[in-house]
């Protein structure tokens, strides 16, 4: 029964991704604000904050990297194709140099640098884009506060909480940007009515 009700969940959670990611890039096709994103990926009822559209907006503006990334990669497979067919060399790209006395830790960087630029990426695989963008997140910030003094500074000047919401804030204001509501309102609901579960997710819970 378990084994049962696992394979329910994962398979309703990858058919769910799945239907996040059409509506992502169809909204990124139609060049539609960020309120209508939010409303279409959302379920009926549910209540629409700022809180949720600065997540969406990130989710779009990874989505639009991610096309970007997509058709550099395509170019650079068609390129290879081509050089093989015609016979010339394969393009050599020159490699950093680490200094004799390098850590443990930038070798490690410079040898996931060189495999991330290496890889093919292919539009099957956005939701593992996006979580390689958290993770390179999370490792920027470990570096920023690897040493006591530095934990120390950071805690003084900006919670975790602080950092994420000025994150998606940032990301809200750059889809506006790009994609303005103009006369369309955001038919958010102001924080005050958001329900304690909700309001639970956005400040206690940080994915």
């Amino acid at each position: 029964m378990t084994a049962q009700v696992d394979g329910f969940i994962k398979d309703n959670l990858t058919a769910q991704r799945g239907i996040a990611k059409i509506k992502i890039f169809a909204s990124i096709e139609a060049k539609t604000n960020v309120g209508a994103l939010g409303r279409t990926l959302g379920s009926p009822g549910h209540d629409l904050t700022f809180a949720h559209l600065g997540r969406k907006s990130d989710q779009r503006l990874s989505a639009s990297s991610f096309l970007t990334v997509v058709d550099s990669c395509a170019k650079r497979v068609a390129a290879q194709k081509e050089r093989e067919v015609s016979g010339a060399a394969p393009e050599v790209e020159e490699e950093p140099v680490l200094a004799d006395d390098a850590t443990p830790e930038q070798i490690a960087a410079a040898a996931k640098a060189k495999k991330d630029k290496e890889r093919i990426w292919i539009m099957s695989e956005y939701w593992e884009f996006l979580d390689s963008m958290l993770i390179d997140l999370r490792a920027e910030a470990r570096a920023a506060t690897e040493t006591p003094a530095a934990r120390e500074e950071h805690v003084k000047r900006l919670t975790l909480v602080d950092a994420v919401t000025r994150l998606f804030t940032e990301c809200l204001q750059a889809d506006l940007k790009q994609y303005p509501a103009g006369d369309s309102s955001l038919s958010t609901t102001p924080d005050n009515m958001v329900v304690a579960w909700q309001r639970a997710i956005h400040n206690d819970l940080i994915w």
